[in-house]
């Protein structure tokens, strides 16, 4: 079991995390970061990021067509809306 500090969770409050011993060996030997885990200049991208890591998305790299323009990811997977139950619509 481990405790998260009321200064971490949202509701301010002590909360108890319970995990199976495997993955608390797993926690145990990571480093604790400090900063900023993501870059919060735009969400969109680090969320795109994140679900292509995991497995929920994916990006692909598109070249541009006229020469000097600038190279962008295409991403298909979960959204921020359809992973917080709202409407297709609103994305």
């Amino acid at each position: 079991m481990s405790k998260l500090s009321a200064g971490i969770s949202n509701s301010r409050k002590d909360k108890e995390a319970h995990f199976e011993e495997s993955s608390q060996m797993m926690l145990a030997e990571i480093e604790p970061k400090v900063g900023k885990v993501f870059s919060d200049t735009n969400l969109r991208t680090e969320w795109q990021k994140a679900c292509a890591a995991c497995g929920l998305g994916t990006r692909t790299l598109v070249k541009p067509e006229p020469e000097g323009s600038f190279p962008w990811y295409k991403y298909e997977g979960s959204s921020f809306t359809t992973s917080a139950g709202l409407p297709s619509e609103t994305s």
